[in-house]
């Protein structure tokens, strides 16, 4: 699944405030987390993470088992 297919998914499951995003600290050849949730208030930086993982699919599926899917 590419950053547009997570980014669209979050939309369809969460709204307008559904969201799909690697971890911000990231440098070039660190780890990045798949991160998907929702946006909170006006903030860019406010959001609440539903699930996380290497992959958009893990992800998504461990958001699904904490019930947020």
């Amino acid at each position: 699944m590419s950053d547009r297919e997570a980014e669209r998914k979050a939309e369809r499951l969460w709204g307008d405030d559904g969201v799909a995003w690697h971890n911000a600290h990231a440098r070039k050849g660190d780890f990045r987390f798949c991160q998907v949730g929702v946006r909170v208030g006006d903030m860019q930086e406010g959001w609440t993470v539903y699930g996380r993982g290497p992959t958009w699919l893990d992800a998504f599926l461990e958001a699904e088992r904490r019930g947020r899917c």
